[in-house]
């Protein structure tokens, strides 16, 4: 995460449209929070129901909408009588062989026979294969559902007395039940499914992280969204056939289950007299999907376009009750916190790796908005502004969307600018418990609710790690990167002999140390680009690999590209060597200087003035070694980078090509080369202890960076371990180097060594 406060999304996009008619003017997000928790729960909800000034003006349905609703309906009940059309032509077709064709068996005498037999039989065991596999998606077990958390009234009169203020302002029915979740979203739909098409039993959908991130305009916005689709009544119950009909065509053209499975089996272990009938099955099976692909291409495209006509339709009653402004800074706000949400789960993998999770997700969705980067939200806005509409999308793209809104230039007619959670009685605990539904979701019966800490405490320490972050780019000079790790010439547990001496050896360094930056930026960029060319030169054979036939025997690319890319990774070596002993004056100093301040930090002195010394003590003592461990294998973890980059190349072209042979033995291949690698890197790391705390207390480096990594050697294993490998090594180094920088800062700035300024932001940049 970094450490920038993330501007306001919502005002980086200026609109090229006319302008949109005046709104109320509203406090500050601060200002009106600050004035929410003055007021009585009485007097918030008096206020909040009396921001609605009434009705909206009534969405109407244009023509586009009513032919897309007949197109559909027509095409999607001709899919599935197409796909039972084709059922009962495969079974009259095995019918009429068996009936018909009996006689080629009495027609042949001696071996003859059980060849006519084989002709007779094999296309009716065949078709029956074949009429199975299309039967069985009838008979498919639904995907099991996770908990259903739902509100009450009296839990939360607020939310329910707000939403039945907007069901009003947007003239749709009230929801039967309001559920709540951990996803970043909200929806409407049918209570129990087919049970409830006759009626009006709906219900609302709300993602707590979803409210968390809102204010209440834009969350306003968003039930009025969903509630405009609850106005839909025949425009929801057909789009409702029509998921329900277009999942259930990509289920049988896509799912594989223990069925296939048999079927491939079956092929290669019997013999070939006889496996020809389930090769012919196989064939069937396979003609029949391709059939359904384009049944299923077809009824996504016709469903697609009445989709994006609803989605209009619903965005006009969220435009015509907040506003088109508060539409657009909602749709801008949307795209933020699902960046935000993904930043939140990566903080959950990295806390779960230390035997912890955090007790509120909604709570660390916040914490990591404030951290998104202001390069990165400016690329958000980009991404929306150049935004396209594909012709299987279900929603429009947020620039039509937001495009259709200032067309609409509508003023709203509910204001009141204060968090959405003011809605919700407890929602701290109501985040808590949807994220405890999370886990039960994700871990099931393995989830242990010991191991969750409260997001504060994870937060804390993150910060810190923050601020480690930031002391590190000061104190390596931008310079701190896997590829060149730092030199550690030494390990340190106790106080230097003479302290005067490792001050003057310290301050030493440090001069020698910028003395030789310049020219170690230099060459360090050489020693990079180097490296970027080994990677190159291992994907440019994998390229090759994946045009060329490989002979099954000969795991090789034609002689000259071979040659190519050794030439290339030799020269790059050789250029590597030659800059890395430019490099070492700079690397020396760097390191005598740090193991000169961790000497310090033992001086009682120096302790005394730093607080938690003996903690930062015992950690520099058990990071330390682990540091110089992971350096030594960096040679190892780059080639592992290397080599998965070249297993991605070769999957992404089988994915192509999945029926050319050579091709599946070269990825095999190459797995089985990474699983020996990780295997080789991860036994080196198993007398290496996890320098930081841990919930288990002592954990090798190998149960750490292999904490809840598939087991199996399968190949998605396999290329998951290895990306996760090296990504928890690579975040691992920083984080100790990091922490030592932190604490050598702090030591220098007792003997009156203020921190190195930050150097230029491209250099920065060049961190690897």
């Amino acid at each position: 995460p970094a450490a920038a406060t993330a501007p306001s999304v919502e005002a980086a996009a200026p609109s090229a449209a006319a302008p949109v008619a005046p709104q109320k003017p509203a406090m500050s997000a601060a200002a009106s929070a600050a004035s929410v928790a003055t007021r009585t729960p009485e007097q918030l909800a008096r206020q909040v129901l009396e921001a609605f000034e009434g009705p909206i003006k009534p969405v109407r349905v244009g023509l586009m909408y009513r032919l897309a609703a007949l197109l559909v309906a027509v095409v999607m009940v001709l899919l599935p009588v197409a796909y039972a059309g084709l059922i009962a032509l495969v079974g009259w077709l095995v019918y009429l062989h068996a009936v018909h064709d009996v006689a080629i068996v009495g027609a042949v005498r001696g071996r003859g026979a059980i060849f006519a037999l084989i002709v007779y039989l094999g296309p009716i065991v065949a078709g029956g294969i074949l009429l199975v596999f299309m039967l069985k998606p009838f008979f498919a077990k639904p995907a099991r559902r996770g908990r259903t958390r739902s509100l009450t009234a009296t839990s939360d009169p607020l939310l329910f007395a707000f939403v039945e203020r907007v069901c009003q302002s947007v003239g749709a029915r009230r929801p039967k039940r309001i559920d709540v979740n951990c996803e970043v979203n909200a929806s409407a739909g049918f209570r129990r499914g087919m049970l409830s098409m006759l009626g009006n039993d709906l219900v609302l959908t709300i993602g707590v992280p979803l409210a968390a991130g809102l204010n209440l305009n834009q969350f306003a916005g968003v039930l009025a969204h969903e509630f405009g689709h609850f106005t839909q009544g025949a425009g929801m119950r057909l789009t409702y056939i029509v998921r329900s009909i277009s999942w259930w065509l990509t289920r049988v053209v896509y799912q594989r289950d223990v069925w296939d499975e048999w079927l491939v089996r079956w092929c290669k272990e019997t013999d070939i007299r006889i496996g020809i009938v389930f090769y012919l099955a196989r064939l069937f099976v396979w003609l029949t999907r391709k059939i359904l692909w384009g049944l299923m291409l077809i009824g996504h495209a016709v469903a697609g376009f009445l989709l994006r006509q609803m989605e209009f339709a619903a965005d006009r009653h969220e435009i015509r009750l907040v506003g088109s402004d508060v539409f657009e800074s909602t749709a801008r706000r949307l795209a933020v916190l699902n960046v935000a949400y993904s930043g939140a789960q990566s903080d959950l993998s990295d806390f779960y790796r230390e035997g912890r999770l955090g007790d509120n997700l909604p709570k660390l969705l916040v914490a990591n908005i404030g951290q998104i980067p202001a390069k990165i939200l400016t690329r958000i806005n980009e991404a929306i502004d150049d935004g396209k509409t594909g012709l299987l999308d279900t929603h429009p793209s947020d620039k039509d969307r937001i495009a259709a809104a200032r067309r609409e230039n509508a003023a709203g007619v509910f204001h009141f600018d204060a968090p959405a959670t003011t809605l919700f009685d407890r929602f701290d605990a109501l985040s808590e418990n949807v994220t405890t539904d999370l886990y039960h979701g994700l871990f099931g019966k393995r989830f242990d609710p010991a191991i969750v800490r409260p997001v504060e405490q994870l937060l804390q320490r993150q910060g810190q790690d923050l601020e480690a972050s930031k002391a590190a780019t000061r104190y390596y000079q931008g310079m701190l990167s896997l590829v060149r790790p730092v030199w550690v010439p030494r390990t340190v547990d106790r106080a230097p002999a003479d302290p005067r001496e490792a001050a003057e050896r310290l301050k030493r360094s440090r001069q020698e140390m910028l003395d030789a930056k310049d020219q170690y930026a230099e060459f360090f960029a050489q020693y990079d680009e180097a490296d970027t060319q080994k990677l190159e030169a291992d994907q440019a054979v994998a390229m090759f690999r994946a045009k060329s036939e490989v002979k099954p025997d000969d795991f090789s690319v034609p002689m000259t590209t071979r040659e190519r890319a050794r030439a290339v990774r030799e020269r790059a070596e050789t250029r590597q060597a030659a800059a890395g002993a430019k490099m070492q004056a700079f690397e020396t100093a760097l390191g005598e200087r740090l193991i000169a301040a961790m000497e310090l930090l033992y001086v009682p002195k120096v302790a005394a003035r730093i607080e938690n010394a003996p903690a930062i003590q015992s950690e520099v003592a058990a990071v330390l070694p682990v540091l110089a461990a992971v350096g030594r294998c960096c040679d190892a973890i780059l080639q592992l980078r290397n080599d998965h980059a070249a297993l991605a190349i070769l999957v992404g072209k089988l994915q192509e090509r999945p029926k050319d042979v050579f091709l599946a033995d070269a990825v095999q291949a190459q797995a089985v080369e990474i699983q020996k690698q990780i295997e080789r890197l991860i036994d080196g790391l198993n007398t290496v202890y996890y320098p930081f705390d841990h919930e288990k207390k002592r954990v090798t480096l190998r149960e750490y960076a292999l904490a809840g990594m598939p087991e199996e050697p399968t190949l998605a294993g396999i290329y998951h371990v290895a990306v996760a490998l090296v990504k928890t090594l690579h975040e691992l180094y920083y984080r100790m180097a990091s922490r030592l920088a932190m604490t050598a800062e702090r030591v220098e700035s007792l003997l009156g060594l203020p921190p190195l300024p930050e150097p230029p932001q491209k250099e920065a940049e060049g961190q690897k």
